[in-house]
């Protein structure tokens, strides 16, 4: 019963992140190819993904079981998300001043999510946690970079947040996809051994 919580919980932790790391990079693809694209599309988009977010996290929580939803929060992440998503097509104006350091925390802190992960395969001894490091420090420093937005024209700047955006998705996806597979490879292992002590 143990392992297949286990194994509920990893296929959870990829569909969550992957889900969030494909709207990321397709926001970031649009702004990259339009970088002419205005503050207030972005504002759109954006609501747009949270919105979608929002649905995705109210989907698998009731798609769950009702004893594995306790201690679980997706439903209330879903109706933020959902309510941010409407707030911000309310209150357009406000998110298009804000919006540059809207997107650069989100970034950093997509950064940050990858430097903890980073420590946690460093823990476990995992040959790839010098790559994720590199990752979660080029992350942080994009997201950096367009919090300080030291640059002459709108276009640049869109064009460094879609940058970020996409190496923040796409980077996101590849490590959620490693630690499961590490993850499922621990717990297989795991098995195998008790298997052999049974026997």
């Amino acid at each position: 019963l143990g392992d297949v919580y286990k194994r509920q919980q990893i296929k959870e932790y990829k569909i969550d992140n992957i889900v969030i790391g494909i709207l990321s990079a397709v926001v970031g693809v649009i702004l990259v190819i339009f970088p002419g694209t205005t503050l207030r599309m972005i504002g759109y988009l954006v609501s747009a993904a949270l919105f979608l977010m929002g649905i995705v996290s109210i989907i698998i929580y009731m798609r769950r079981k009702t004893e594995d939803n306790f201690m679980k929060n997706d439903f209330l992440k879903g109706l933020v998300a959902i309510t941010l998503g409407v707030c911000t097509i309310l209150k357009v104006e406000v998110v298009i001043s804000l919006l540059p350091l809207i997107l650069g925390i989100i970034i950093i802190i997509s950064g940050c999510s990858k430097l903890q992960e980073t420590i946690d395969m460093a823990r476990v001894k995992s040959p790839s946690w010098l790559i994720l490091l590199i990752a979660a420090i080029i992350n942080i420093a994009l997201g950096v970079l367009v919090v300080c937005n030291p640059f002459d024209t709108m276009k640049l700047l869109v064009t460094i947040i879609g940058i970020g955006m996409i190496f923040g998705g796409v980077t996101d996806v590849f490590i959620t996809l490693h630690i499961a597979k590490k993850m499922g490879g621990k717990d297989k292992d795991i098995i195998d051994v008790n298997y052999e002590e049974k026997l």
